[in-house]
């Protein structure tokens, strides 16, 4: 089965975990991105990342957004295939897409400079939304990719990234690192 037939098979809105949460911001600060099922985990995480900010207001901030930049030049230094983009500005809203595969993610209100919009030449086409909304399936389309065996499974420090999230998740379950307003951090406020 696609992943887009089970996507499209979730009727009700899925109430994201926190334990998600310090998985996807773990994965957005510290995962290798190697190939495209990388980046589609990266953005699984962005969109669950998303939702819990929607469903928890005030938790947590959409600072996590700016990790689109980040992604834009691991696009543009890299040679990634079936990955495309879409970008839509007006003055009013902003909207950017992005495929990885047959899956779409869309982000609003991210702004992307001409220059860094050039960068991405190779890899722009007109993308039509495809009808899911993938805030409504967060945590399936997060936890489908996640156990996905293509995967890197590794942090930008080579160690083993299903090791390291086990490892902050029992941290987070002590009490040790914590879900703040402006990101994942330990009791002393440092980012983790």
């Amino acid at each position: 089965m696609s992943d887009n037939l089970i996507y499209q098979s979730v009727k009700e809105a899925e109430l994201v975990s926190d334990i998600d949460v310090v998985k996807a911001y773990l994965i957005l600060y510290h995962a290798q991105i190697d190939n495209e099922y990388d980046v589609y985990l990266f953005l699984a995480s962005i969109n669950l990342l998303s939702t819990y900010a929607k469903q928890n207001k005030k938790r947590i901030s959409y600072s996590f957004k700016s990790r689109l930049f980040f992604l834009n030049e691991l696009l543009a230094y890299n040679d990634f295939n079936n990955i495309k983009v879409s970008y839509f500005y007006t003055k009013a809203s902003s909207l950017y897409m992005v495929q990885v595969f047959d899956v779409q993610f869309s982000f609003h209100n991210v702004i992307i400079e001409k220059g860094a919009w050039d960068l991405l030449k190779k890899y722009q086409a007109q993308l039509s939304w495809d009808g899911i909304r993938k805030q409504m399936c967060a945590e399936t389309c997060f936890n489908t990719i996640l156990n996905n065996p293509n995967l890197t499974k590794k942090t930008r420090d080579y160690l083993d990234l299903f090791e390291f999230i086990d490892s902050k998740i029992i941290d987070f379950n002590k009490g040790l690192i914590r879900i703040d307003k402006k990101g994942l951090v330990d009791n002393n406020g440092a980012f983790v």
